[in-house]
């Protein structure tokens, strides 16, 4: 790979790679699905708190680490990103400490270990490493289109549903070994993957401009027509909405236990089914339509959904249609939030921590309000009503605020400040060479070159002094001969894809 590509991204991952990544996902604590499976095994055998106890100090202490390494890359980024990199000595900690952390928890869960200094060191090992290999994790995932990153994370999420179910139906021995087994590969393809692409990856955080930047170019002047004429739509949409739905979800959490049903069980099978539905989702062409449709469509139909069959069903479950409902709302807006952090990540190598850290920040604080001690005698009463309203509310803002203009300013912003890089002469090679190989006239060539930079048609249009109705004759000329249809397309040929298919 030369180091003078532009757009240069590590390596596609091989079955290994993918494999690791799958198993870390599994056993790293992250999620509530995973410290539920920790919580069944380390049960077992001891007369322990477990590890999601309010009195047990290990949930408390590992949900600190990470977030207190997640937010220091945060400082750090904000001071210089150049600072801010995971060389080959942390991750080989990393690695030791996460190792360390969950041989300490297979050693609780044998009964070999107890006691408040044990706990919080196994909490504090497993945080450390769990923080900088997920956020290794994310500068190796390199994808830079939507509908791609929606489809990983759709897919990392299925994949930690089905191992959490699979490992409750083993017994807690056998899930134990399963479960230091599955660590072990996960440490390994880790390390394996970042050796072998981390080289190609520091090349292009050198290259890439501050990720400060980027958010520079985020002003309304972006944004075509009157639409937007302050700051504010992007306000309720990056902050607002994230945290409504957190409030949401803490809501939930404290109806959820009240509910008249197998409350757990019935919001798994909801967030799975949200899951499921929001397969169909990649058969959108256009990253445009489907971060549109997403948010102001698919959300409030799963909403709505929940809504109306806790309206109709009998009322002694209507409350736990509306709550589960609710659940499976709240992930699939996790997963869309999660989608939007890991796009700019693989479009420009220097936000890779900075929207690593913002996930992993996310996800502690999911973890710690799921298993926050509640009174619920008569909270249930009081929560249930302001599930129903915050749950209406985000709709309501989902629906109403631009999101697609606000998604463009993002990206927008990352091409701006990339198109602002010299142009180098691997880019140049290349382009000519894909003009060659699809019998582009030279104009075209020209016009590949600006589209492939991340230039919109007005954009070209100006630099090559003509009207814009021509470029996007020509952009449509181009697509045709090259049989694609967006601007993700041309740039993933151009940065590696094959000639002549």
């Amino acid at each position: 790979m030369d180091s003078h590509r532009p757009h240069a991204r590590a390596l596609p991952f091989g079955a290994f790679d993918t494999a690791a990544l799958y198993a870390f996902a599994a056993t790293a604590p992250l999620t509530p699905p995973v410290l539920a499976t920790w919580e069944r095994i380390v049960g077992i055998g001891s007369d322990d708190p477990g590890i999601l106890d309010s009195s047990a100090p290990y949930l408390h202490a590992f949900c600190l680490s990470v977030m207190f390494i997640a937010l220091g890359y945060l400082f750090v980024c904000l001071l210089k990103t150049e600072y801010a990199r995971i060389n080959r000595p942390l991750l080989m900690g990393a690695a030791l400490s996460y190792g360390c952390g969950i041989a300490l928890l297979c050693a609780w869960s044998a009964g070999a270990l107890s006691g408040f200094a044990g706990e919080t060191a196994a909490g504090l090992l497993t945080g450390f490493g769990t923080a900088i290999m997920a956020l290794a994790w994310f500068t190796l995932l390199r994808v830079s289109a939507f509908r791609k990153a929606l489809v990983t994370t759709i897919g990392l999420c299925i994949g930690i549903g089905l191992a959490t179910v699979c490992l409750t139906l083993l017994d807690p021995t056998v899930a134990r070994i399963v479960l230091a087994g599955a660590s072990a590969l996960a440490i390994a393809g880790c390390l394996h993957a970042s050796i072998q692409k981390g080289p190609a990856i520091e090349r292009d955080r050198k290259q890439d401009s501050n990720w400060w930047d980027v958010f520079g170019h985020m002003d309304a002047s972006l944004i075509d027509g009157n639409t937007l004429k302050s700051p504010l739509s992007r306000i309720l949409f990056f902050i607002v909405a994230p945290l409504a739905m957190l409030l949401l979800f803490d809501a939930v959490c404290g109806v959820k236990p009240g509910v008249r049903t197998n409350a757990d069980a019935g919001a798994a099978a909801c967030a799975f089914l949200g899951l499921v539905a929001l397969i169909p989702l990649a058969l959108f062409k256009s990253d445009r339509a489907l971060f549109t449709f997403a948010y102001r469509f698919f959300m409030p139909v799963v909403a709505f959904a929940a809504l109306t069959m806790g309206a109709f069903a009998d009322p002694s479950v209507s409350r736990a249609w509306i709550v589960n409902g609710a659940v499976a709302y709240c992930e699939v807006y996790a997963v869309l939030i999660g989608t939007i952090l890991v796009v700019p990540a693989g479009r420009m190598q220097s936000l890779a921590l900075p929207s690593g850290s913002l996930v992993l920040v996310m996800l502690c604080l999911t973890d710690m309000l799921v298993n926050a001690p509640l009174h619920i005698d008569n909270a249930a009463q009081s929560l249930y009503p302001s599930v129903v309203v915050l749950m209406v509310g985000t709709v309501v803002l989902f629906a109403v605020v631009p999101g697609q203009r606000l998604w463009r300013q993002v990206l927008a912003g990352i091409d701006s400040v990339k198109a602002a890089n010299p142009p180098s002469d691997f880019y140049e090679q290349r382009c000519k060479a894909i003009a060659e190989s699809y019998r582009l006239t030279p104009r075209e060539t020209e016009v590949l070159a600006l589209l492939g930079r991340g230039r919109t048609a007005a954009r070209v249009a100006q630099e090559l002094v003509v009207a814009e109705s021509t470029i996007r004759t020509h952009r449509k000329n181009i697509y045709q001969k090259m049989g694609i249809s967006s601007r993700e397309e041309l740039m993933d040929l151009i940065e590696g894809a094959e000639l002549g298919k």
